[in-house]
């Protein structure tokens, strides 16, 4: 392997590792959204999706470029490949939090709605007897 071919391989990892490490931090952030609750849920679930889409189009990208080295040359881009194989593995971190966090907001709905439809109102995590009338309904739209 020349020197140029080196420098081209290694200028593409680079890249691909500022475009990585890019995703991690809007998937930290779109993860802190989704735990905080801020925006809608199918909203930051659909940001996170999109972003591991990407993750995983980087991946694609990055294994043709694996097997055209040899395992020798292999050994002088280890700085890239592990920082590459770090971030990847933060971003399915990210991914498993994201579907737990998802799962129980999902479920927090489900109990809210459980408890409307038998005349309860969600005070906190408990619940108080309510009748149901219909400023009731437009109250908690509003809110």
């Amino acid at each position: 392997m020349n020197k140029q071919n080196e420098q081209d391989i290694r200028n593409q990892l680079r890249e691909k590792i500022l475009c990585l490490n890019r995703m991690v931090q809007l998937g930290k952030a779109q993860s802190a959204a989704l735990h905080a609750g801020s925006g809608p849920l199918l909203t930051n679930l659909t940001e996170m999706a999109k972003l591991i889409r990407e993750v995983n189009g980087i991946d694609r990208i990055l294994n043709p470029l694996k097997n055209q080295l040899t395992t020798g040359e292999t050994e002088r881009f280890l700085p890239e490949t592990r920082k590459i194989k770090i971030l990847l593995q933060q971003m399915m971190t990210l991914e498993k939090e994201s579907i737990h966090q998802a799962k129980d907001k999902m479920a927090d709905l489900r109990r809210e709605m459980h408890h409307l439809q038998k005349g309860r109102r969600v005070v906190g995590k408990y619940t108080k007897n309510d009748s149901l009338s219909t400023s009731h309904f437009l109250d908690l739209r509003e809110g």
